[in-house]
């Protein structure tokens, strides 16, 4: 997982403790995140991220062809098309983090 994957991931689960600290320290970027906006986006970066990071472990491990390099990223456009579908539904199932703030009832 690269720095910022992480460093994403890490905000997210720690957003309830950063928001108590900077309000103390930086109020002006506390009020990010109370934002229910800001941090569903936050959410869906954390899922994008991971899901990037997965195709691109797949890529160096499996691909040692352009045949299977071609296979992976064309399975990725068509997960893509098929995530869109989903949210202009508003199902966002395959989004884990977003769907958890979706399930605690956050506006998304």
């Amino acid at each position: 997982m690269a720095v910022r994957d992480t460093v994403v991931a890490r905000v997210f689960e720690l957003c309830d403790e950063l928001k108590i600290f900077l309000e103390a320290a930086k109020p002006e970027l506390a009020v990010h995140l109370e934002n229910s906006r800001f941090v569903s986006h936050l959410a869906y970066l954390v899922d994008i991220f991971e899901a990037l990071n997965l195709l691109n472990l797949n890529m160096q491990v499996k691909a040692k062809d352009i045949i299977k390099f071609a296979d992976f990223t064309n399975a990725f456009v068509e997960k893509l098309s098929n995530w869109k579908r989903e949210v202009e539904k508003s199902n966002f199932d395959m989004f884990h983090s977003l769907a958890c703030l979706c399930e605690l009832g956050d506006e998304v």
